[in-house]
């Protein structure tokens, strides 16, 4: 006869999906920081964020791409 625990399938996590922690952040204001995302750079110049898209294709603002995101200098 066959223990009992060999029956049982062995426990795994499960993701759940939708509810990721959130990316941690830091407590320093945006002055203090030395790149910037594109929503923060828009708020800091007061313009729109597709006038920061059009400002970077100009050449006007320098970036810096890290993974999928581009930050602004």
């Amino acid at each position: 006869m066959a223990p009992e625990s060999a029956n049982q399938k062995p426990r795994t996590r499960r993701r759940q999906s939708g509810k990721r922690k959130p990316p941690a952040t830091a407590s320093l204001s945006p002055d203090a920081k030395l790149l910037v995302s594109r929503k923060m750079a828009a708020e800091m110049l007061t313009i729109s964020i597709r006038k920061v898209d059009y400002m970077i294709a100009d050449g006007r603002l320098l970036t810096r791409k890290i993974d999928n995101r581009v930050l602004i200098r």
